[in-house]
């Protein structure tokens, strides 16, 4: 029979093989892409003195606490970093953070371009509220469960190609506060499912007939360069927003039902400002921005 001592010993060496066991696991427990995608972001931002947690090498997103970081598992689903007075570029590798659903990175500094890449699977992207350049991303149509998507108050600017094609799970959709210029997408008339829309203060010109068919809660087109008669279609618009600052409704529509306003007046939406320039949420968009809070609630 075993002595007690032996099996004293026996049972250290289990108890130490098993606590070496859980250290290896937890040591390197975050997939190894995932890791390596977050540490091509961090060494990429500045001015990253609130990412508590975060290393640019040799660190573990999911098994330690990183700043605005969750996961499931070993899988990040989620990176909520809003509003921290970050610098820097985004990293061209978010595509490889396959489990990530949300991406939050509003309200900083950021700036460069939109990457190309972004997570396949993501339902909500918000990076509102930075200094990013260039325009959306012709690869956007790869994001298949994308329902909510905000890039207002940028520096975003150029014609709009078509890269919304095809995005049926989009709900919510802000562009508002760029650059933009041209005319609205064909593509836009593919997004049957989307029921807010926000392209104030752009640049947009011609007519906006590509929208017209969509069933849409909310829509906002002020101080752009449209021109022509409002579709008929926007009188069901519970939510709707077509003036420029410089233009009142005529006193004469004050009164009058809103559908036959809308059939007689003829409305040229040209914008009040000789350039773009990036403004500052004021009351109205703050009410927008809350709006859309919730909004998000019920997606």
């Amino acid at each position: 029979m075993m002595s007690t001592r032996k099996r004293s010993d026996l049972l250290y060496l289990c108890l130490y093989a098993n606590v070496v066991l859980l250290f290896s696991c937890a040591s390197s427990y975050t997939d190894p892409l995932d890791v390596k995608t977050m540490e091509d972001l961090y060494g990429l931002l500045n001015q990253t003195t609130l990412l508590t947690g975060w290393m640019a090498a040799g660190g573990d997103p999911c098994g330690q606490n990183w700043t605005g970081v969750s996961c499931s598992g070993s899988s990040i689903t989620s990176i909520e970093i809003s509003g921290l007075g970050l610098g820097g570029t985004m990293t061209s590798q978010l595509s490889s953070l396959l489990s990530l659903t949300q991406l939050d990175m509003s309200c900083n500094n950021i700036s460069g371009e939109i990457p190309s890449g972004l997570p396949p699977n993501a339902i909500f992207i918000n990076l509102a509220s930075n200094k990013l350049v260039g325009n959306i991303p012709m690869s956007l149509p790869s994001l298949k469960n994308l329902k909510y998507l905000n890039v207002s108050y940028n520096n975003l600017s150029e014609v709009v190609g078509n890269a919304f094609t095809d995005m049926t799970s989009l709900e919510i959709l802000d562009i508002s506060f760029n650059c933009f210029s041209g005319d609205l997408p064909s593509s836009f008339g593919s997004l049957q499912n989307l029921h807010s829309l926000y392209l104030q203060h752009n640049q947009f010109t011609d007519s906006v007939n590509f929208i017209t068919n969509l069933s849409l809660t909310n829509l906002n087109i002020e101080n752009n360069n449209f021109s022509g008669y409002v579709p008929k279609q926007f009188e069901v618009i519970p939510e709707l927003r077509i003036l420029n600052r410089s233009q009142t409704v005529p006193p004469h529509l004050k009164s009058s039902k809103k559908g036959a306003a809308f059939r007689s007046i003829f409305v040229s939406f040209a914008t009040t400002y000789a350039a773009c320039f990036f403004i500052r949420p004021g009351r109205n968009e703050q009410q927008q921005q809350q709006q859309q809070q919730q909004e998000l609630q019920e997606l």
